[in-house]
């Protein structure tokens, strides 16, 4: 890179920090447009893993020190939708979440079961085209349109394989993608609804299955509706798109109470 690499030659790839705020300095914008946030995170990882091998240690250690370490939960897309796939479905991700998996191996195992489960399950029920998968690998049902319909297939899976007591459901909506500006409203499910008959939406969505967190529920600009959903249920409410991780997007996110996690 023209502009990154002869301000990072002869750097010591231990000074992290140093060598990211110098990029930051580089670029001068707000959004990252000028050098890239792809270029500034792939040097920054390039950076960490350098310093890794010359401390002869493994880049998980390098980074979060060498005290005992756990793996998240893993987020596992099953069922795909909006701009991901050739589905019927608006919302992007219809996901599950191992909780109850005593390890990640574990978790990941019982959720490919599930995969497999979920897909005879579609194959059966909505035909073998629904067996196609999109960009994220989940199924990409394409006679469905109705969440609910996905949720009950995932949930079926789960529960036909005894695993009610280890997942819980996730969704990301990516509403940006099905919100019409001009009207002011989502077309969502080949009808136009307005913001608060979609946070209703998912008010009985959550309250008919076990869902603990929705991403990027409402359209990126919508702090007013993201602070009345985030207030009006206690789950995780994560901006993703919404925040675009921009340090003055999240500061007002926390300033109105709109969202409750951020996607970085």
């Amino acid at each position: 890179h023209e502009v990154i690499r002869p301000a990072l030659l002869g750097k010591n790839s231990v000074e992290q920090r140093e060598i990211d705020e110098l990029m930051i300095e580089l670029d001068g914008t707000l959004n990252k447009s000028k050098l890239g946030s792809n270029a500034i995170v792939g040097v920054s990882l390039a950076v960490a893993k350098a310093a890794a091998n010359a401390l002869g240690k493994p880049l998980y250690e390098h980074i979060g020190g060498a005290g005992p370490h756990i793996l998240p939960v893993p987020v596992l897309d099953m069922i795909e939708g909006g701009l991901l796939a050739a589905s019927g479905l608006d919302f992007q991700e219809h996901q599950v979440m191992p909780v109850g998996a005593e390890s990640f191996s574990e978790a990941i195992r019982i959720a490919m079961e599930v995969y497999y489960k979920l897909g005879n399950i579609l194959e059966k029920e909505w035909g073998r085209h629904s067996l196609n998968v999109g960009a994220e690998g989940g199924y990409t049902p394409q006679a469905m349109n109705d969440p609910r319909k996905a949720l009950d297939a995932e949930w079926k899976a789960i529960v036909e394989l005894g695993y009610q007591d280890k997942f819980v459901m996730s969704l990301d909506v990516a509403a940006s993608h099905f919100y019409d500006r001009q009207e002011e409203k989502y077309k969502f499910m080949g009808k136009k609804i307005t913001t608060d008959e979609l946070i209703e939406y998912y008010i009985e969505l959550v309250n008919d299955y076990p869902i603990v967190s929705i991403e990027d529920p409402l359209q990126e600009d919508d702090y007013e509706g993201y602070a009345k959903l985030t207030s009006a249920l206690d789950i995780q409410i994560i901006g993703d798109d919404f925040f675009a991780t921009n340090p003055e997007r999240i500061k007002r996110g926390i300033d109105e109470g709109a969202a409750n996690a951020v996607l970085l």
